[in-house]
């Protein structure tokens, strides 16, 4: 069978060990990590590059995951379209409107695990998750 194309992975999470475990799951779905330490990296890396989904920590320092969301939001062309998914600590239907309100696709909440994350790949790109890993 044909390995699903590898799809090219924006990460903007501040904590190190959060941004270790989160590149490994991508990296072991077969897929491409570029990640940035807050918001405001997240942001010069869209701007730069192009992305096939960014995944957005919430409370960062320098500019939180709402702003820079809103800022990616605001880009031209097919930068301002990229699918964005919230990575975040908060658990209720509240968090997850703000990310919705901000622009964001879809909510992945911490601790993040392998299974919810192949979900939220599933549900955005069908056929594009690795079954391995």
């Amino acid at each position: 069978m044909e390995r699903p194309a590898a799809l090219s992975v924006l990460l903007v999470e501040d904590n190190p060990i959060g941004r270790l475990v989160a590149a490994g799951f991508f990296k072991a779905l077969g897929h491409a990590v570029t990640t940035a330490d807050d918001g405001a990296q997240g942001l010069a890396a869209a701007t730069d590059k192009r992305f096939d989904l960014i995944v957005m920590d919430i409370q960062m320092p320098v500019m939180d995951g709402l702003e820079a969301s809103r800022a990616v939001r605001a880009l031209p062309g097919e930068a301002g379209r990229v699918p964005i998914v919230a990575l975040t600590a908060g658990t209720d239907a509240e968090d997850d409107a703000q990310c919705r309100d901000a622009g964001m696709d879809d909510c992945l909440h911490k601790p993040l695990t392998m299974d919810r994350l192949r979900a939220v790949l599933e549900r955005l790109f069908p056929g594009r998750v690795q079954v391995g890993g």
